[in-house]
């Protein structure tokens, strides 16, 4: 079964659009938080287990869970592409429950996600 998340127009908050797709190649996907960035960008955050993908015309972006479930986040553009993505996790349970966002003057944007980790969770390579 393949779950999705279709970005929600902010102006139309019951509208969906079918321009691009967060979903799952397998497993489940929880979306837990969104957070409105202006100019129609939101990022949402989450958690999910087996192989996130993004459906996208240029070049596919996936990432796989370490084990259990792991946490991500992505922004999402004002045309429903998905601009990024990022997965955290290890072996245990790791999720993301909530999600802020906002962007200075300079256009700079800031993100910060709650939620909960397990030992040995990692946020990127190196990290």
């Amino acid at each position: 079964t393949r779950e999705d998340l279709f970005r929600l127009d902010p102006e139309l908050l019951a509208q969906v659009l079918n321009a691009d797709r967060l979903g799952m190649d397998d497993g489940h996907l929880v979306v837990a938080d969104m957070a409105w960035l202006g100019d129609g960008e939101i990022v949402v955050a989450g958690w999910f287990d087996g192989r996130l993908a993004a459906q996208r015309d240029v070049s596919p972006m996936g990432a796989t869970s370490a084990g259990g479930l792991d946490a991500f986040v992505a922004r999402l553009a004002s045309d429903g592409s998905v601009r990024w993505m990022k997965r955290a996790g290890g072996t245990g349970d790791d999720i993301a429950r909530g999600v802020a966002a906002s962007i200075d003057p300079s256009g700079s944007t800031s993100i910060a996600i709650t939620g909960a980790i397990s030992d040995g969770a990692v946020f990127g390579q190196g990290e």
